[in-house]
């Protein structure tokens, strides 16, 4: 299984990265949203690369060693990984919603002017650094598992109550941010409902408008996995087999949107779509005729 995630993410993360340039140097996505959309893949590429170093290559013993060398290089950097699987996860929802704000008040015509977007997206990007790091300042103030090298052996040393804090706050916080996100897209399907009576101006507000959806559809799934997984923690309802496999699973449920974007701006938004396809299709033709 494992190997099927390396596999798969190292597709999809290829993906990421091509889209990140891409809607940087192609004058068609000047737009403040597809600066919005380079942040939210920006995010989820050092979000997925995290993850090797935090959950993912100690599932293979043969990497083992060389997170070994790099906790005796480098001590305490693998429980600052681990750390961070939790802040981007607070980093992602700011930007899925923020998506999601940028949509609704552009559809209903407040706020239009380019400069001002990148002026907040400055101020976005401050404001949910540092927000990101807040749970763990205010409700736990430490890191609920440590890596360290102990007689010998590469261990994880895990503070039990400290644990069970994080998984109730982020629970509770997630639920939270669910509401939120139901929300915006209730919100921002009714504005595409009264957008509909104007031809051009409703085709593409739908289609943006399709793409923040779908992208907050599944970050509510991952919201709903740490839900559960609190829920098991205090519960225990969960089959041992789905628990002792946890984190293998978050993993998966983790990369239905860290590594979705680029899927989903193929799927759902017509302008990419059929630029790309241009463009592939003239290399075709190009490499046929010589």
């Amino acid at each position: 299984m494992t190997s099927n995630i390396a596999i798969y993410g190292g597709v999809c993360l290829t993906f990421m990265v091509f889209f990140f340039f891409y809607l940087g140097f192609v004058k068609r996505y000047n737009a403040p949203f597809y600066r919005i959309v380079q942040l939210d893949l920006f995010i989820n590429i050092l979000c997925y690369l995290n993850t090797w170093i935090a959950i993912r290559l100690e599932q293979f013993s043969a990497c083992i060693p060389f997170l070994k060398a790099l906790e005796e290089t480098c001590p305490g950097l693998q429980t600052i990984f681990r750390y961070f699987t939790n802040y981007f996860m607070h980093y992602q929802f700011l930007s899925a919603s923020y998506m999601s704000v940028h949509r609704i008040m552009v559809m209903k015509g407040e706020i239009r002017g380019k400069n001002f977007w990148r002026r907040c997206l400055l101020v976005f990007i401050c404001f949910a650094t540092v927000y990101s790091c807040s749970p763990n300042l205010i409700f736990y103030r430490g890191f609920p598992t440590k890596v360290a090298i102990v007689n010998g052996v590469l261990s994880k040393v895990r503070n039990v109550e400290m644990y069970n804090t994080v998984l109730d706050v982020t629970a509770i916080l997630s639920v939270i941010y669910m509401v939120i996100m139901i929300g915006l897209g209730v919100k921002s399907v009714q504005l595409v409902k009264e957008f509909a009576k104007y031809a051009s101006a409703g085709s593409i507000a739908k289609t943006l408008t399709r793409v923040t959806a779908a992208y907050g559809f599944l970050y509510c799934g991952i919201l709903a996995w740490s839900v559960l997984t609190s829920v098991d923690n205090n519960f225990s309802f969960f089959p041992d087999f789905v628990r002792s496999k946890n984190t293998i699973l978050l993993a998966f449920s983790s990369d239905a949107m860290t590594l979705s974007l680029p899927f989903i701006l193929l799927a759902f938004d017509g302008n990419v779509r059929g630029h790309l396809l241009r463009k592939v299709y003239s290399v075709r033709v190009s490499t046929v005729l010589l």
